[in-house]
């Protein structure tokens, strides 16, 4: 195969790329502009479109035809429409790739014709395909996908000489924060725990610096109101600035109108995003618990991305790991490519490393036989419920302990068979998550995160569940933000026959997600508590952790669960504040104004509660719908298309119709007010149709509960 190979960084922000010499000398490539990186920009408004520095420039103007951060998309079906074309996350990679290409060949004189690409630690399945497709669309012939922490320990192994030992990478990306645990034995690259954050970069700092001079500036004109998210966005091109500045500089100087000079200065930086810089410290310490090791045992901290270019992240690492970090090895992980590019044409000399064996990443053993370590036990009037923490393998479960669902956690559309995940085992034992996936019983991931397989039938040898759940987040929110989906999503399916009881689940999102897994732990359970208490009747949840270090740790916080959670005494059935509880979408203000109208006329001395707050749809609920809704005898919900479309809503009608099964009465009357596309478990219910919002049934409606509720005093 005739040309050369180079190694590429194909970054969310910035890309890079190297190239090994004959000689065994590894240099980095300047691109056409004679810049070593290479924004990860494209503009759409030409055509064809405009790649790197040229898009990121006009990005500051807040063109709307400039992208970014579009690896974030890959292995998803996003597209996006510019001009009469449609545009995925392989396409536009594949522009980056191909001008990195048609740069790497301009400064070498040669053709380019292979590459190895730096890759996240985590990515799987149709991300990796992705990076493949996008390679061949720029026109490589061939292309190897390399983990940037190994590519980072290739290039640091290259410049330091590193002796066999274990080091620690510590890589922060515009988007993401990786850390990995290495161990270098015999020139063998081993990968030994990996931890991280993918909702955590750079980006956050440039928001936080937005945020400030928000704070400080009035961003509205006299006579408009202001619109804090709208301010934001117009900040950030200047915030972007000035994050760079405190690279290199004490302060810089800034101005919105053009007359007056502020000064942001690395102080007021630092103390912006301290707790940031913390929260990749909380990450390290996890991954040294991970591989049962300490800073004292950890050789050197290598720093890869962004991190390697602000002094303040050095000096924190520094402050951290009681260490110095290595001298910097610049744009280190496309060095790394290119040495792995070079090892693998079989061209490098004695200059380069010895080729290392495919990476391993060291995991927790399968078939650990489960076990309950503790339990938590949830009083709601009748039998309790039970929710058990457990250690051990989840496909281990014996016929005494079969559970109606079990949960999955998956990154969106990828369902690949990872070791060391359970998808991976249930893979290994006979059942393709993957296959179910393609025949999903009810997909709710836009409203709830979740999809549910259909029942399972002619289960392998010693399965014993007869349902999945796949907790699947999209970009809409970070896992810890989402897990309260789970239960949202089980509502509809528990009064079915047979009833779903029993529930299995691994901690969600916290294996290649990177979630933390006490935080889940909390969330998840909090999550279960107040469901279980509202009336879902759930009577067993198994929450389930792999065997490692960290289950100590895991115990300890469901110790301080279970006294979180200690049972409450009952609300009286005689307390009730008010009469109906109504469930709303505030686009419909308009027509509860009518029903509110109507229902007082029918029955004047009604107690309404009306007036609700606006609640934040994320992490475990607030339990102010909890609150709020017990305190009333009947809920109303008005059924219309924006109600469909409001998860709060949602929450407030599958909370109702946990209390309505439970109870010996009827409390939730739902009112389907304008045609909307309702799911099947809200059709089964007993509804009143006045469809289209039509006077004659709204007033047939409140003459009927008005009865109902004088019958119930």
């Amino acid at each position: 195969m005739d040309g050369t190979a180079i190694g590429i960084d194909l970054g969310s922000a910035a890309s890079s790329m190297a190239w090994a010499t004959s000689e065994g000398q590894v240099q980095v490539i300047c691109n056409a502009e004679g810049d070593p990186t290479t924004p990860s920009a494209i503009d759409f408004s030409q055509s064809p479109p405009i790649v790197g520095k040229p898009a990121w420039k006009r990005r500051l103007t807040g063109a709307p035809e400039v992208v970014t951060l579009f690896r974030r998309w890959m292995g998803t079906g996003q597209v996006h429409r510019f001009g009469d074309h449609d545009w995925t996350a392989v396409d536009m990679e594949a522009l980056l790739l191909a001008k990195l290409r048609r740069d790497a060949e301009a400064a070498l004189q040669r053709p380019i014709t292979r590459a190895a690409i730096g890759t996240p630690a985590y990515l799987v399945g149709p991300q990796v395909d992705s990076c493949y497709r996008a390679a061949l669309l720029a026109g490589f012939e061939k292309a190897h996908l390399i983990q940037e922490p190994v590519a980072a320990v290739l290039a640091y192994m290259n410049r330091h000489r590193l002796t066999d030992g274990v080091y620690i990478v510590y890589d922060l990306s515009a988007v993401t924060f990786d850390a990995s645990l290495i161990k270098i034995t015999d020139s063998d690259v081993t990968v030994v725990a990996i931890d991280g954050d993918n909702f955590l970069g750079t980006i956050d700092w440039t928001q936080r610096i937005a945020a400030w001079i928000s704070e400080h500036e009035d961003c509205a004109s006299p006579s408009a109101p202001r619109d804090d998210a709208k301010c934001l966005t117009q900040l950030m091109p200047i915030a972007e600035l000035l994050n760079e500045a405190m690279y290199t500089r004490p302060e810089a100087h800034f101005s919105l109108d053009g007359r007056t000079q502020r000064t942001f200065t690395r102080t007021q930086f630092e103390e912006l995003t301290a707790d940031l810089l913390q929260q990749t410290a909380i990450r390290c310490e996890r991954l040294l618990k991970k591989g049962n090791i300490s800073w004292e045992k950890v050789d050197a901290v290598m720093l890869a991305g962004e991190a390697a270019r602000i002094p303040t992240v050095v000096d924190f690492v520094r402050r951290i790991s009681g260490k110095d970090p290595l001298p910097i090895v610049a744009e280190a992980i496309a060095v790394g490519a290119a040495i792995w590019a070079a090892l693998l044409d079989g061209g490098a000399d004695g200059a380069l490393p010895e080729s290392p064996k495919e990476p391993v990443l060291q995991l927790p053993p399968e078939g650990t036989r489960l076990r309950v370590v503790d339990t938590l036990v949830v009083n709601r009037g009748g039998p309790p419920a039970r929710i058990e923490l457990c250690v051990g393998d989840l496909t281990t479960l014996q016929a005494e302990d079969a559970v109606d669902v079990l949960i999955v956690s998956a990154f969106p559309d990828c369902y690949t068979p990872l070791p060391g995940s359970l998808i991976g085992a249930l893979a290994r034992k006979g059942i393709s998550v993957e296959e179910l996936a393609r025949h999903k019983e009810v997909d709710l991931r836009q409203s709830f995160s979740c999809w549910m397989s259909p029942r399972l039938v002619n289960l392998p040898p010693g399965i014993h569940f007869g349902r999945i759940l796949c907790f699947e987040p999209y970009a809409r929110g970070a896992p810890a933000e989402l897990v309260g989906d789970i239960f949202r999503s089980l509502s509809p399916f528990i009064g079915e026959n047979p009833p779903i009881r029993t529930v299995a689940t691994p901690i969600p999102a916290s294996g290649y997600q990177c979630a933390d897994p006490e935080k889940m732990l909390w969330l998840l359970v909090q999550a279960a508590v107040h469901w279980m208490a509202v009336g879902m009747p759930l009577s067993r949840l198994k929450v389930c952790a792999l065997p490692g270090p960290n289950v100590e740790s895991l115990q300890n916080a469901f110790q301080e669960l279970k006294r979180a959670c200690a049972p409450q005494a009952p609300t009286s059935a005689n307390s009730f504040k008010y009469d109906v509880f109504m469930s709303y979408a505030h686009a419909d203000l308009n027509e509860v104004s009518i029903f509110e109208h109507k229902l007082t006329e029918a029955m004047p001395e009604v107690r309404l509660f009306i007036d609700r707050k606006a609640l934040n749809p994320g992490a475990v609920w607030q339990q102010e719908i909890y609150e709020s809704l017990d305190d009333c005898r009947k809920v109303v919900a008005l059924l219309t298309p924006a109600y469909l479309g409001s998860k709060v809503c949602l929450e407030e009608f599958n909370i109702a119709l946990c209390r309505n099964r439970e109870a010996d009465r009827q409390i939730l009357s739902p009112v389907y007010l304008y045609s909307a596309n309702l799911p099947t478990y809200m059709k089964v219910v007993q509804f009143f149709d006045c469809r289209e919002c039509e006077p004659a049934k709204i007033d047939q409606v409140c003459h009927v509960l008005s009865e109902e509720l004088s019958t119930e005093a």
